[in-house]
């Protein structure tokens, strides 16, 4: 319960932010770039430190790091309740960021290493993925009331309530970590921190994140988005140099070896590009374009995000019958279908026209949703599965934050493309993209706003097919190496009840 409470306030603040972002930005009269950062300092951050979290994770007790992590996001959440201007907020964002890493232990958005290493522990086999299974589910949750709850918090109560609800959301979690008896549990090899790989790391992803931004915001030609994705491509092999040199490494790199692990790697990355980017940019979509004020905006959301309460769950059961690839594989597919429908969606459509693709992608990838970290550590021992949950954990917040930033990038670029080279229209298109249509055309007023809304539908539609490829090429990935069962689960016996998912339940009705 702790663990899960854990997932559902870290999940409720990294994207469902996205909805007060219009609002925080207004009442601060920021740029919409810093403004942008209320998203990308979260984001940064968490992936930042997400691969050291599970390091420290394994070094100094999993129960530790994350009751560490805990206490600074919840003083993080309760300052940035209190901020004075966007700047401040932005930095409160990235401590928030911090905090969320370390309580999730080395996790990304939805599933943690001390959580995830913590169930592995004690769980195995087909156990293993019925509990990952329900983790997912909890912190599916958070994604589904997220932007729900948020958006009525704005509208009733103003954006500070959103950071004083994931205050309140924090001490729970540290009362019923005091109430629990959640053993602790480390790696008995791991006796030092690898601070050389850390800063390594950490650096290569605020290069590229930021290169990413930067070029989203100016252009592709650009000497700073060049100079900084270039700088994040040094830092890389810097960073796969120390670890080879390290005796005990941040980054085992000897797990890649495995094909079945690598395969589950295309998971986290069909995940941030075929839910995680739509969930961050259809907000602004809908209260930009469409017109929706944030409550509306929240429930239109909602056929994306409720799959998430129930299919992984589902998805744990039906492990029974099917493999965990098959299903991956297919639930992929059909989020592939999902988001291609959503590519032709044009502006000033009916918000039911979206309720039917936003369904196909929720359902799809909520199927591998609870699945996906039971995967990455059933190739590897039962010691290192901070080590292999940490990866895979890293995998997946890089590819949710990049894919955010990616997004963002191409749609921008798109619009770039279709707009006249004329004066202010370099700004003109980041307003586009923020769905400020009217700040556009003070800045272009030769312009009709059927030219605006045209550029739009069309970079839309190149977005959001470029997300539907992605996705369907990871689908394929999935089905080709991950389709076979690994040997704990397919020695591990056969569930006798749907009761046995739940921990601690011994079968009996």
């Amino acid at each position: 319960m702790a663990l899960c409470l854990a997932g559902f306030g870290v999940t409720l603040t990294y994207t469902g932010i996205g909805v007060a972002v219009p609002t925080i930005q207004n009442d601060f009269h920021a740029s919409s770039i810093t403004a942008n950062w209320i998203i990308n300092a979260f984001v940064l951050a968490f992936g930042a430190f997400v691969m050291a979290a599970g390091a420290l994770a394994d070094c100094y007790g999993r129960r530790r790091v994350m009751a560490f992590g805990v206490v600074i996001f919840t003083a993080s959440s309760f300052a940035g309740a209190l901020a004075s201007g966007v700047v401040f907020l932005d930095l409160m964002r990235a401590v928030q960021g911090i905090g969320a890493a370390l309580t999730m232990a080395a996790a990304a958005a939805a599933a943690a290493a001390a959580a995830a290493a913590a169930v592995a522990s004690v769980f195995r086999g087909r156990d293993q993925v019925r509990a990952f299974s329900l983790l997912g589910t909890c912190f599916g949750i958070g994604f589904a009331v997220g932007p729900i709850l948020i958006g009525l918090s704005v509208e009733h109560f103003g954006w500070r309530a959103v950071f004083a609800m994931s205050a309140v959301l924090g001490g729970l979690v540290m009362l019923s970590m005091r109430l629990s008896n959640m053993p602790e549990s480390r790696d008995p090899d791991a006796t030092r921190f690898d601070w050389a790989g850390t800063l390594a790391f950490s650096l290569m992803l605020v290069f590229f994140t930021d290169g990413l931004m930067e070029a989203s915001t100016l252009s592709w030609s650009d000497l700073l988005p060049v100079f900084l994705l270039v700088s994040a491509g040094g830092m890389l092999i810097v960073f796969i140099a120390v670890e080879r040199r390290q005796k005990r490494p941040m980054l085992d790199l000897s797990l890649f070896a495995y094909p079945r692990f690598v395969g589950v790697q295309s998971l986290p990355v069909a995940a941030g590009f075929g839910f995680i980017a739509p969930l961050a940019i259809l907000p602004i979509r809908f209260v930009g374009v469409e017109g929706m004020n944030e409550a509306q905006a929240g429930l239109a959301l909602l056929p994306l995000c409720l799959p998430m309460t129930i299919v992984p769950l589902l998805a744990g059961y039906l492990t029974r019958w099917v493999g965990s690839g098959v299903l991956c594989a297919a639930g992929l597919m059909l989020s592939a279908s999902g988001l291609l429908a959503l590519a032709g969606v044009s502006a000033g459509s009916a918000s039911s026209a979206f309720s039917i693709p936003l369904l196909g992608i929720g359902i799809g990838v909520s199927l591998p949703w609870g699945l996906m970290d039971a995967l990455a550590v059933s190739v590897v021992p039962k010691e290192r599965a901070g080590m292999a949950v940490g990866i895979f954990g890293t995998m997946r917040l890089v590819s949710e934050g990049s894919a955010i930033a990616i997004t963002l990038a191409v749609l921008t670029s798109s619009i770039r493309m279709d707009l006249p080279h004329l004066a202010g229209a370099g700004e003109a298109t980041n307003r586009l993209a923020a769905g400020r249509f009217h700040e556009a055309m003070q800045l272009m007023p030769t312009l009709r706003i059927e030219q605006l809304e045209a550029s739009y539908d069309h970079a839309f539609h190149v977005t959001f097919l470029a997300l539907a490829v992605i996705t369907g090429v990871a689908a394929v990935i999935a089905f080709v190496t991950v389709r076979h069962p690994s040997q704990q689960e397919s020695e591990a016996p056969a569930a006798e009840s749907p009761c046995e998912a739940l921990p601690g339940c011994e079968g009996e009705s």
